[in-house]
């Protein structure tokens, strides 16, 4: 049973619009690790890659040169759509990347073997090959990175960029620019690198964080309290926050962590042929539903962040349980109110169109509404004052 719903959640993962597959992958790869016996090889100990120094990597990079056009990027099942073309990578399957549509670079994770992974950069519309960064190995609780300068990463987290890659350990991260190689960033207290990231992390500098379990643990019976009122837009609860690792600024989000699980029934009392009971229950994270629909709880679908024509990134998140959907800068942190339903919001589709402009497709209920141009809107309406 737990393999057959692990394959029905990487199937609807390769299938919805998420580029970052790596906790599936990693259930996956834990389950591998106990019939195998374990033996998945290191990053150190993969096939040897050729070193080079950072100022060589740096200038293949630039040789790269800037996409002279808006690019528009698609998830697909085995690698990405680059302008309604599809891209696969010829030595493994592609499970994550991240991407800046303004300068066409992107950057992959294609699993060779089960285990073992190698991270590369392109520019999405030069005729030349991707170039290798990295390799890494996952081993069922720690990512072990060799970069192609030399480098050794260990963490247990790894979320990708355009132009490069972070490793976090805990409250603490390690991200790798292709351009500008190793930096070690020290993040907020109690919160640490959220293991999902919708929004790319190299261009606008800022990286989603969620609160540390021992953080939510010491306050136990408060937190699920606040919870609550954060779910009913009572109170203020804010597990999510984006950090810029150049600035330091960390804007925090109106967002409870127990929102990312769902529940499912494992002992069932009938009441009739119809209705029963839930004597025991257990919960767990997950990105889609049990019919592979987004679980719209999840932060993942919540926060999505990304750069805009005037370089000014802004992100676009549900927040206050799912009442409101609110724009914010990221530079200034104003915030913006798009749109407030009591009833709830359903969910959002951010959409990035040529002149890149920001539209967002939003679900109340039965009925849909678009919103044209954010970053006018945002630049133009009224702050929120938070409570």
């Amino acid at each position: 049973m737990k393999k057959s719903f692990l394959s029905m959640m990487l199937l609807a993962a390769s299938t919805a619009n998420a580029f970052d597959l790596s906790q599936l992958q990693q259930a996956l790869q834990q389950q591998m690790q106990a019939q195998y016996g374990g033996n998945i090889q290191s990053a150190q100990n993969m096939p040897a890659m050729q070193t080079i120094t950072q100022d060589e990597l740096t200038s293949r990079i630039k040789a790269l040169g800037v996409s002279p056009s808006f690019v528009q990027f698609e998830p697909r099942r085995d690698g990405l759509k680059i302008d309604q073309r599809t891209y696969i990578d010829p030595e493994g399957k592609i499970v994550k990347y991240g991407y800046d549509s303004f300068s066409g670079l992107v950057t992959y994770m294609a699993e060779m073997t089960p285990g073992q992974y190698m991270i590369k950069t392109m520019q999405a519309k030069s005729a030349n090959e991707p170039i290798v960064i990295a390799r890494a190995s996952y081993t069922g609780t720690t990512w072990d990175v060799m970069t192609v300068t030399g480098k050794h990463i260990t963490g247990n987290s790894l979320v990708v960029g355009s132009n490069g890659f972070t490793v976090s350990r805990d409250a603490s991260a390690i991200s790798f620019d292709t351009t500008k190689g190793l930096r070690s960033v020290g993040l907020p207290d109690g919160y640490t690198v959220a293991d999902f990231q919708n929004g790319d992390i190299t261009q606008t500098g800022d990286i989603l964080l969620e609160i540390l379990p021992e953080t939510e643990k010491s306050g136990e019976l408060l937190g699920t309290l606040k919870a609550l009122g954060s779910h009913f837009g009572l109170s203020q609860k804010s597990d999510y926050g984006l950090f810029n690792i150049e600035s330091g600024k960390f804007i925090t989000f109106n967002i409870a962590s127990e929102d990312k699980n769902r529940n499912e029934c494992v002992q069932r009392q009938y009441v009739n042929s119809v209705a029963y009971k839930c004597k025991k229950s257990f919960s767990y994270e997950s990105l889609f539903n049990d019919v592979g629909q987004p679980n719209t709880g999840h932060y993942y679908w919540r926060v999505i962040w990304m750069n805009t024509p005037s370089k000014k990134p802004i992100s676009i998140t549900i927040e206050r349980g799912v009442q409101q959907l609110i724009a914010t800068d990221l530079t200034t942190g104003k915030k913006v109110l798009l749109k407030e339903r009591l009833m709830g919001i359903n969910q959002f589709n951010v959409k990035q169109n040529s002149d890149g402009k920001i539209s967002v497709d939003v679900q109340l209920g039965f009925d849909h509404e678009t919103i044209n141009d954010v970053e006018s809107l945002l630049n133009s309406g009224t702050p929120i004052q938070e409570s």
